[in-house]
């Protein structure tokens, strides 16, 4: 019986469609299973901001050095919630957000930081900061999962005292809310000088929008706290105090008035009232909901609450605060950037909210100067929202560098000190000032010991010094030799010839002496100033006795002139009075310019006189009619209103961001002010220039209580011109020079204010900017001032032509096309306005296309544009020993070494006589001789007799051209005429052997 064998396997072709079919099975059932793929984003770099110089802060250096600080919100990462921050994406994972949080700070180095929504400490930023080189020290309230740090390095301080705040259980007042709000006061004495200590101040303030009673109540026991922390510290140390933190404040809110002017107006007491007696609803947060559940739960009554006086009655007013970044509007370059009182528009841009809520205050009266600021950066960099891949926080942080060691010395001088005699005494006060080499610097002049005319120049009255002023010590500023800073080229103070400075690197000296009071000095009718009477002009700030100045009282009033700089209330403008009455617009010449005749009180704008123009004195400025009152700071009527008004001097409490600024009436104020106070010494009343400016507001005029615009901007216009002493109270908005026109404004609203010190009533008058000119102050502003060419009018080097604008031929435009290298330069001068073509040509040839070597003061000649941009001369680099530009010092190619023939064609044009040989000009050897008549059958040509040295020394050259052939040939008696023949000497003796006749055939030769 045969075997059986088995059977075979599937064919190879069964086998594989089995397989395929698995294998589809097996990719269906993944493809189920499997989730889509989402796109990962890119992880996020920190953007990099720029620091900005802060101008106007004197500053000396010192073994102690600067100090960095910064406040930064980090944003907790148990607050975040995705419906909250929609356009975040994967920037709010924990892991990508703490990576960017800690190389920002990295990336700033602050010497002092104070956090706000800080979690995760011990489990994360604990051990990265003990890395990093800080301390630091973490408070959280129990109710909340976040808190508040303050970290400083360890080898710059040490900790002194610690204590913290809790707003539901401090004692000073009732609270609204129990928030679980905290503060954290740290006092750090510096390790290089135990002299000198920061008392540093942490909090996070309550959120809700509608709780400003609230927060109002929280900012006093923060302020308060503070001030008797640094009390309770060793009086031997110089304490300076810093209030940092999330204040959840705006500009225009209650709590930062409070801080910056130790007052509040009454729209925020109306609001706090309000805000008293609000019961929370549901509303929208950041806070995560089981803190919102604890900030929403009532602590007591209504009724039980403080009252907003008694919350006043409370604070320590003693002390004025003042924040850092209301100077970021002196350093800002984006107009987009700046918002109200100079603080950026935003420090918050999440979602929900942009706007500013973090802030830095330091006392008003401290001895710390802010140095340097961070900017904010570009709206671009954070839409749609933040975080984002350029910062790991909703927050921007904040950083500023803050110096400690500015010297202030108070110096006793006489009435009749001389500045030389003030300069030796400086010298003797200060060790440090051991050398002569530095200047003195009061009320933006420097003090030369000797006026022109040789006789000493006295302190008070030459430079017109008053009680209690500041002379700045300039350090090393008349260096004969030149010395080169930040690329740039500095000469000594002399050679500039200015009469302002830019202060920097110095001491201050504060000058007091007795004040305005002297019983005999008037009978001395030899002496024409003195600074013992109590006259001083508001125009030339000039010392004046009574009996001088024709008065037999002091003077009353809100102003004074003297009878120098008084012009009364005539009519400026040339013209008869018929032809400004009339309706019909007219021509005339003021000054060798034209305008337009308008009524005295012509409300509006002036024809023909932009934003921005300035004027020297304010007689020029009453001529053009835009400020015609020649005494007065509001000038109007009671039936058309006020139609203009100038800020000469201000109280320094006063708000002012430009755009929208707090204005104090008129009356009731000091006699003796100065331009640092104007302190009211009696009441105010709604008549005259005050009940002016309330007619021009849209409202009913209220006497009692002021008045609400229903629509500002249907009020009446008023033009506005600020004056340069804004200088020492807000100098990012006033001119540095004269009265500067600043557009038209409306007044928004008006109130009755009373000083909690004297109790004397004020009217302060809101005003808001509404003029489509851009602002002076702005950066397009400037440019616009520079392309429209607005000088200041009314000085003596005026130019009366600069109406008739310069413009540059058709010929020249062809040449500087084919220019291709300095294209760039050409761009710039094109977008400038001239307005003669002396004047273009002397920007072209003295600035635009001069030497880049310093030592070069020749026209350039034979002109090479290097790789870099710069232009040099030929002659000027072969020689220079090395190859690299005089300016950037960069490396010059030897292929780039060729003269520029097209920019050397394009100069021939606009100056037909560049690269030409000069004439030679006459001297003493010019002799005057008889022309002879040309014979006619000889030809018209040029004789020229050339002697070779070693050839007899005399040598006479005569040079007759043909032009002046032709014109004798059309007019004979031309020959009667003198022409001047040049006569040039040779160095070596003549040789008596030579003959005539062989100086005949060297000369054929």
């Amino acid at each position: 019986m045969s075997e059986e064998h088995p059977q075979h396997p599937k064919k190879p072709n069964n086998i594989d469609e089995l397989r395929r079919l698995k294998q589809l099975k097996k990719e269906a059932k993944k493809s189920l299973n499997s989730k889509p793929q989402v796109e990962q984003s890119p992880p996020g770099k920190v953007y990099e901001r720029p620091f900005a110089v802060v101008p106007d802060q004197p500053m000396l250096e010192s073994p102690a050095g600067q100090v960095r600080v910064m406040t930064f919100n980090i944003l907790a990462q148990s607050l975040i919630k995705r419906k909250l921050f929609p356009d975040s994406g994967d920037y709010l994972k924990w892991k990508q957000r703490r990576r960017m949080i800690l190389d920002e700070i990295k990336l700033y180095n602050p010497d002092i930081l104070t956090m706000q929504e800080l979690d995760n400490f011990e489990a994360y930023y604990e051990a990265m900061f003990a890395e990093m080189g800080y301390q630091v020290l973490y408070y959280t309230h129990p109710a909340k999962r976040h808190g508040c740090g303050i970290a400083f390095k360890k080898d710059k301080f040490d900790p002194i005292e610690y204590d913290t705040v809790d707003y539901n259980t401090d004692a000073l007042c009732q609270p609204s809310y129990m928030t679980g709000n905290i503060a954290q006061l740290l006092a750090l004495q510096l390790k290089s000088n135990p002299s000198i200590g920061l008392v540093v101040g942490n909090t996070h303030l309550y959120w809700r929008p509608s709780s400003n009673y609230e927060r109002f109540r929280q900012t006093i026991i923060y302020s308060n706290r503070l001030l008797e922390f640094k009390q309770k510290l060793n009086a031997s140390t110089r304490w300076e105090p810093l209030l940092l933190g999330d204040f959840n404040t705006t500009p225009d809110d209650a709590a930062y008035g409070l801080l910056t002017t130790s007052q509040l107006s009454d729209f925020h007491v109306e609001d706090l009232n309000t805000s008293r007696a609000y019961k929370p609803s549901a509303e929208n947060s950041q806070e995560d909901q089981e803190d919102e559940e604890q900030e929403q739960s009532i602590a007591i009554s209504v009724d039980q609450l403080d009252s907003i006086e008694s919350l006043l009655a409370k604070y320590h007013n003693d002390s004025k605060w003042k924040s850092i970044y209301s100077h970021f509007g002196s350093v800002n370059t984006d107009p987009n950037s700046l918002g109200l009182f100079g603080e950026p528009r935003f420090t918050d841009y999440a979602s929900q909210f942009q706007g500013t809520l973090d802030y830095m205050f330091i006392d008003s009266n401290s001895l710390v100067k802010i140095k340097s600021l961070l900017l904010m950066p570009y709206e671009q960099y954070l839409k749609p929202s933040l975080p984002n891949k350029h910062f790991g926080s909703d927050h921007l942080s904040l950083v500023a560098d803050l110096d400690q060691n500015q010297k202030t010395f108070s110096v006793d001088v006489a009435k009749d000190e001389t500045v030389a005699a003030f300069r030796r005494l400086l010298m003797k006060t200060l060790g440090i000032l051991h050398d002569a080499s530095f200047s003195l610097i009061a009320l933006g002049k420097i003090l030369q010991d000797y006026c022109q005319d040789g006789t000493p120049a006295r302190l008070f009255s030459t430079y017109r010094v008053r009680d209690k002023s500041s002379v700045f010590v300039h350090l090393y500023t008349t260096a004969k030799k030149r010395k080169r800073k930040h690329g740039r080229v500095v000469i000594s103070i002399d050679r500039k010839r200015k009469k302002t400075a830019t202060v920097d690197n110095m001491n201050t000296i504060t000058l007091p002496f007795d004040n305005f009071v002297c019983p005999t000095c008037s009978n001395d009718t030899r002496q024409k100033r003195c600074v013992d009477c109590g006259c001083i002009c508001d125009q030339c700030n000039g010392y004046w006795h009574l009996e001088c100045a024709g008065l037999t009282t002091s003077p009353k009033g809100q102003y004074w002139y003297c009878p120098e700089c008084y012009n009364g209330d005539h009519e400026n403008v040339i013209g008869k009075d018929a032809q400004l009455q009339s309706s019909n617009n007219k021509r005339l010449t003021v000054k060798g310019q034209d305008c337009t005749i308008v009524p005295y009180f012509h409300v509006g704008k002036i024809p023909g006189v932009s934003v921005g123009q300035t004027w020297a004195t304010r007689e020029s400025l009453a001529e053009w009619g835009v400020h015609r009152a020649p005494s007065k700071q509001v000038s109007g009527n009671g039936k058309v209103g006020a139609v203009s008004i100038l800020l000469a001097y201000g109280i320094i409490e006063d708000r002012d961001s430009g755009d929208e600024f707090v204005y104090s009436g008129v009356g009731g104020d000091n006699k003796k002010k100065s331009v640092h106070s104007n302190r009211q010494i009696g009441p105010q009343t709604l008549e005259n220039g005050n009940m002016y400016m309330a007619i021009t507001c849209n409202a009913p005029v209220d006497a009692k209580r002021g008045g609400t615009a229903i629509n500002w901007r249907k009020s009446q216009p008023i033009r506005v011109c600020r004056a340069s002493t804004l200088n020492a109270i807000r100098p990012e908005f006033a001119p540095v020079q004269g009265y500067r026109y600043d557009g038209e404004y409306k007044i928004v609203k008006y109130w009755p204010f009373r000083e909690p010190t004297t109790g004397n009533v004020i009217w302060k008058f809101l005003f808001r900017r509404d003029d489509p000119e851009m602002p002076p102050w702005t950066l397009e502003g400037r440019r616009v001032i520079t392309r429209k060419r607005l000088r200041m009018i009314g000085t003596e080097d005026e130019d009366t032509d600069w109406m008739k604008r310069y413009t540059i031929g058709y010929e020249a435009k062809r040449a500087i096309e084919k220019d291709v290298q300095n294209k760039r330069l050409w761009d710039q001068i094109a977008d400038m306005v001239f307005w003669s073509k002396f004047e273009f040509l002397q920007h072209v040839f003295d600035e635009a296309f001069a030497c880049a070597s310093h030592a070069c003061s020749k026209p350039i000649k034979d002109p090479i544009t290097l790789p870099c941009g710069h232009i040099c001369c030929m002659r000027c680099l072969a020689k220079s020993k090395s190859n690299q530009c005089f300016t950037c010092r960069s490396n010059i190619p030897r292929e780039s070494i060729q003269v520029n023939e097209k920019l050397v064609r394009v100069l021939r044009v606009l100056n037909p006589a560049y690269g030409k040989t000069p004439a030679p000009v006459p001297s003493a050897n010019l002799k005057m001789r008889p022309k002879k008549k040309k014979r006619p059958t000889k030809p018209k040509r040029v004789r020229i007799v050339i002697e070779a040295l070693r050839k007899p020394s005399k040598v006479s050259v005569r040079k007759q051209s043909s032009a002046r052939s032709r014109q004798r040939e059309k007019n004979p008696n031309l020959h009667e005429k003198y022409e001047p023949i040049v006569v040039i000497k040779a160095h070596t003796a003549r040789s008596p052997s030579k003959k005539p006749s062989k100086l005949r055939n060297t000369r054929r030769k």
